[in-house]
């Protein structure tokens, strides 16, 4: 029940994985806006796709032309550190656009979609949203939100 699966996400106090559809073997997209919170779940999360041999996609969204190289400092950032960590990234992904729409686009081409989540608490992510939990609700395949 999509319902129940949304009250799970937006109350509990530790990640939450949606789990629909599980393609093996497409590897796992992480998103990651740069944040401390984004860039501790890019480690955990590809630790975990390497343990399972899952290739790992990094995914910055740029808002416009001029974020893009932002979002490019994000993703290189999160490579280096998983090259730290002995972590082979296979594709690293930076598209310009609304977040929710780009990674819900190429999300069909992965088993998982890893977002982090704000910060927000429980009845701001219920009032405001967010691009984590817009992910979940329309995304057709897995989807983790990490915090």
């Amino acid at each position: 029940d999509p319902a129940v699966a949304e009250k799970v996400a937006i109350h509990a106090p530790c990640s939450v994985l949606v789990a629909r559809d599980l393609e093996e073997g497409h590897g796992h997209l992480i998103c990651t806006d740069g944040s401390d919170v984004s860039m501790e779940m890019v480690r955990s999360d590809a630790e975990l796709a390497s343990r399972c041999d899952c290739p790992v996609t990094l995914m910055s969204v740029a808002l416009d032309v001029e974020d893009e190289p932002e979002a490019r400092a994000n993703v290189e950032k999160a490579e280096a550190m998983l090259k730290e960590l002995g972590i082979k990234v296979k594709e690293t992904l930076i598209p310009v656009g609304n977040p929710v729409e780009e990674i819900i686009e190429a999300g069909p081409d992965y088993s998982l979609i890893v977002v982090s989540e704000s910060g927000k608490t429980g009845l701001q992510r219920f009032f405001m949203g967010s691009v984590a939990f817009k992910v979940m609700e329309n995304a057709h395949n897995s989807v983790m939100i990490a915090r």
